[in-house]
């Protein structure tokens, strides 16, 4: 191999000169020289490898420093090579070395190096063959722990399939061991020499990148164990690999958007095991017009594709959950599309269809949470049934279909619900009881048997019920007693004591006005629509409570008002942490410093740099005038935040701490997402 000059870095501390790593030269650039580098280095460097296992202000300094869509992509990059490579691998201080050597050569051509740092040219040792399978052995034997090998994108230009096959015969007498690796990622010029691991029958995940070299391996026409391919291979392939069709248990198949796929083959209808297709690519124009007879599959997803039309045969997809389309040419949908009954999620974000061939629409009993607000704009749409489902509010829209068959959700099902879906749940409960208590008053308290079948929860529909039989009031408030003093979640106990007090006051024949009064006196919630009513009818406007608009009262929530703090709290600490708490001032949420918001009080006062004991007296007295103790945990859990950010306390301690507060099922899905790295 031939020997190239690099160029190596020292640095001058104490009038020591000591070798420079990236962590040391690049804080001494300002951002115009890291633009100008990098802007070149992003060629020939693969700079996912240099910033693997970096400290993350030099993760951040870099990705500042690039486009967004180039620093986008290299996040991905760097997470995978750093759950593939340790920390101390030496394709990442291979990679780090060559762009110190690139700084090195380029620094001077523009801009001058900071006096600080001392570029010397040195011979670098020579990587031979034998290194590179050596490297190879030592990544194959972590793979047989990990379960998992990587040999993809940067090692791959310098080591040849010869090397491969010569680490591979490292294990010539541990070939059962091979067995233990499951999952391949590699570029497809080194797919011939990983045939051991497929002799050994363990692989069942398969990943190809890189550039197709015009001939598949031939063991894989005979290797039936997968059940992920996953084809990322950005030029040489234009058709479907026939060998994919031996892969009878093929569950997942994968094909990015780099790929020159243009169809599925119509044998894909034989892989009767898959349950999802995932296609990205711009050249993809046609699924096959059989696709409607996989039935097992159950997420469908082509993005990105030139499709113009999709087979009258999807409808027969019977298992699909989800789908998710975007075509620039796709316009329309067939009208089986309505065939699919299990359809629960159906995404055409940026396709310039016009609208959807739907008339009739059920949901019921579906886990169903949201109603796309893209929906509004079916004009076809005639019936829509949505009893016992999840939805804690309905969109304006709704309520304009012809057909609209709902169930009324007095309580929630879940405990530990927000703030937020207290208040939606409470007038929701006000406004049912105001319905029924006028209809009983029009039509009597029998007429109330009619509602019964809509209503949802066993708590309110038990008290209907007793009062629908005539039940004496002394009773229904015993037997509703014993089951509000058998709950603990204070959300859904005072939800049960309002609804309880709603239906005695229903059956005694109350006047609305008086009912309104009582229910308002029940909760303490912050701008409450009935104690304004209170307000209004005690100086003398007698139909204050017929005026509230109940359905502007829901608001929906796209996110628990917990995350949305976290969240907020681990993107001022970041900040902090990368350019000092100065720049928060132009993050500073004003609404919330009016609203004496625990955090967003105390946000200004760090800025300032007020003293710390001064400003966490302060929070602690606005924490102690909460009364409800779920705000009251929440407020906590805000002084805390703002305490482990001044302390300049790690991301991931941070979000662990906070999310402490709350109950699981408020942060498992957040936690499993954020820290799933």
């Amino acid at each position: 191999m031939k020997k190239e000059r690099k160029m190596e870095c020292y640095i001058v501390k104490n009038n020591v000169e000591s070798k420079a790593g990236l962590e040391d030269i690049l804080p001494l650039l300002d951002d115009r020289l890291i633009q100008f580098l990098l802007r070149n280095a992003y060629k020939t460097i693969d700079l996912s490898y240099v910033l693997a296992h970096m400290p993350d202000e030099i993760k951040d300094m870099v990705y500042r420093n690039l486009s967004i869509r180039i620093h986008g992509k290299i996040k991905e990059d760097v997470k995978e090579m750093e759950s593939a490579y340790k920390k101390d691998c030496e394709y990442l201080k291979s990679a780090r070395t060559e762009l110190i050597s690139f700084i090195g050569e380029n620094i001077n051509v523009l801009f001058g190096s900071p006096d600080r740092l001392i570029w010397k040219k040195t011979e670098p040792e020579e990587k031979t063959q034998a290194g590179f399978t050596g490297q190879l052995i030592s990544k194959i034997e972590d793979a047989l722990a990990s379960g998992e090998l990587y040999l993809a994108t940067y090692e791959t230009g310098k080591m040849t399939k010869e090397d491969l096959e010569n680490a591979f015969a490292a294990f010539n007498g541990r070939k059962n061991e091979l067995r233990k690796i499951h999952k391949l990622t590699i570029t497809a010029g080194l797919l011939p020499a990983a045939a051991p691991l497929f002799e050994n029958e363990g692989v069942d995940t398969l990943e190809i990148k890189g550039e197709f070299t015009g001939i598949w391996p031939g063991f894989l026409e005979n290797y039936g164990n997968l059940t992920s391919i996953t084809l990322d291979l950005y030029k040489g392939l234009t058709e479907f690999p026939a060998w994919i069709r031996k892969a009878v248990s093929l569950r997942g198949l994968f094909i990015s958007s780099s790929s020159e796929i243009k169809y599925l083959p119509d044998w894909i209808e034989d892989m009767q095991s898959l349950t999802e297709i995932s296609i990205f690519s711009p050249n993809f124009i046609a699924l096959p017009d059989n696709i409607g007879n996989l039935k097992n599959l159950t997420k469908l997803t082509v993005n990105w594709s030139a499709i113009e039309k999709l087979p009258d045969s999807i409808g027969g997809l019977s298992s699909l959950n989800e789908l998710d389309l975007f075509s620039r040419k796709l316009t329309f949908l067939p009208d089986s599309i309505g065939n699919l009954r299990n359809l629960a999620k159906l995404t055409i974000d940026c396709s310039p269809i016009e609208k959807l061939p739907l008339a009739r629409l059920e949901l019921k009993s579906s886990a169903i949470e949201k109603l796309p607000d893209t929906l509004a704009g079916c004009s076809s749409l005639e019936y829509l049934d949505i009893c016992n489902t999840g939805f804690a509010s309905l969109p304006n829209f709704i309520f304009s279909i012809k057909t609209l068959l709902q169930s009324i959700k007095i309580l929630p099902e879940k405990r530990g619900i927000s703030c937020l879906s207290f208040r939606n749940y409470y007038y929701t409960v006000v406004e049912t009881v105001f319905r029924f208590s006028e209809k009983a008053r029009r039509e009597g308290l029998l007429a109330l048997e009619d509602e019964l079948d809509v209503l949802t929860d066993d708590f309110f529909k038990t008290g209907i019920r007793l009062v629908v039989d005539g039940t004496d009031a002394a009773i229904i408030r015993d037997l509703l007693t014993i089951k509000i003093e058998r709950e603990h979640d204070y959300y859904m106990k005072k939800l049960m004591e309002t609804a309880m007090e709603g239906i005695l006051h229903m059956q005694a024949g109350e006047r609305t006005c008086l009912i309104g009064m009582r229910l308002a006196s029940m909760v303490d919630i912050k701008n409450n629509a009935l104690e304004t009513a209170c307000a209004k009818y005690l100086s003398g406007d007698f139909n204050a409570f017929d005026n509230i608009d109940f359905k502007a009262l829901i608001q929906p929530e796209e996110e628990r008002e917990e995350i949305t703090f976290i969240k907020r709290a681990v993107e001022i600490s970041e900040l902090t942490r990368r350019e000092g708490w100065l720049p928060v001032e132009k993050l500073l949420d004003n609404e919330g410093i009016a609203a004496r918001d625990v955090f967003e009080y105390g946000l200004p006062m760090a800025v300032d740099n007020w003293d710390y004991d001064v400003i966490y007296k302060d929070l602690s007295l606005l924490a102690a005038r909460e009364t409800d103790p779920v705000r009251k945990n929440l407020a906590l859990a805000k002084k805390d935040a703002l305490a482990m950010i001044l302390a300049g306390s790690n991301t991931r301690i941070l979000i662990l701490t906070l999310a402490s507060y709350f109950d699981d099922e408020v942060t498992k899905g957040f936690l499993q997402e954020i820290l799933k790295d």
